[in-house]
């Protein structure tokens, strides 16, 4: 499979009052043509602005893309003028946001939020928009589609909402969709129900999926790949077997170890003492240094770079050696 997006040393910050956040500094990662991309980490790793970034959906004079590459169909997102990004995003890139509730426009009836998308990207008349928008709530399994046509968000459920936000980022079926913790406020039986409709859509139409979550379990069902992102930076990637299996960055390990096991008995869940620093303040080496339990003194003042354990398995931590071939 070849690739269909790369991104090459990003770097997004943002400018405050109390100084720059270095929210995503120095990503490189490539997205192939069908497959889904994991990308996993507590908040505030950078996950979601990544995926911003992507789109150019950062708030205006305070996120900035400092530097790097975004290549989509042989060019440079970052470099894109306003139009050319227009015809992008919702177009060939979409993306499904956390809480619906929030991205969805209450104003506006959930069948005309759909038309709008394809009115802005495709020559269409009003009528054959609203067949097309119908269909479209059909196939993601809406049921009633023309009664849900006319009803605004706050007449659905939360998963029937997530079914609209699929709807419209599917409704151009673009090459790639961002799903930014599509099941985050959603019950386990309408979490399984949107993930299988994610997956039955990506093989319809032939997407690349890029899954933001925190729950590795997730991950470990749908994704091919994973990364794992920690304070700005992508501490491990491989294959989803790969990362799940043989875990190798302490980061990694102790998300793998948070994880509840049901035949293993412990009076407490294993946990990740501290938390994820500011993006104000990270320190010179390794942002997990003070987190990790590996850590010496060359850790908090070297910041380590990535070890190729094979072919598709890497990960940044000066306690892993490569292996010997």
């Amino acid at each position: 499979m070849s690739d269909i997006l790369s991104i090459r040393n990003l770097r997004t910050y943002f400018h405050t009052d109390d100084g720059v956040a270095k929210a995503v500094d120095g990503v490189s990662f490539d997205l192939k043509e069908g497959e889904t991309l994991g990308i996993v980490g507590e908040s505030g790793c950078g996950k979601s602005v990544t995926a911003l970034s992507i789109l150019k959906l950062l708030p205006e004079g305070v996120g900035v893309i400092e530097g790097g590459e975004i290549i989509f169909e042989g060019r440079d997102i970052v470099k894109a003028s306003d139009k050319e990004i227009r015809s992008i995003r919702g177009n060939k890139i979409s993306m499904i946001f956390q809480e619906p509730m929030t991205s969805l426009n209450p104003a506006y009836s959930c069948g005309n939020q759909i038309v709008e998308v394809l009115k802005t990207h495709r020559d269409i008349s009003n009528a054959d928009a609203k067949t097309k928008a119908i269909e479209i709530l059909k196939s993601v399994g809406i049921p009633s589609p023309e009664q849900r046509f006319k009803e605004y968000p706050h007449q659905l459920s939360g998963g029937l909402r997530q079914r609209v936000m699929i709807a419209i980022a599917l409704a151009c079926e673009p090459k790639i969709l961002i799903a930014d913790e599509p099941t985050t406020a959603l019950d386990v039986t309408v979490q399984a129900q949107i993930l299988e409709l994610i997956k039955t859509l990506q093989t319809k139409l032939k997407m690349s999926v890029v899954l933001i979550t925190h729950d590795l379990g997730v991950v470990a069902e749908t994704c091919d790949r994973v990364i794992v992102m920690y304070a700005s930076k992508i501490v491990e990637e491989g294959l989803a077997a790969e990362v799940f299996n043989e875990p190798k960055h302490p980061y990694t390990l102790a998300l793998m170890e948070s994880i509840p096991k049901i035949n293993e008995k412990r009076e407490r869940l294993a946990t990740i003492e501290g938390s994820v620093p500011s993006p104000l303040e990270y320190n010179a080496g390794c942002h997990f240094a003070n987190r990790c339990r590996f850590a010496d003194e060359k850790c908090f003042s070297e910041e380590p770079v990535p070890v190729k354990l094979s072919e598709t398995h890497t990960a940044s931590c000066f306690k892993i050696k490569e292996p010997t071939l």
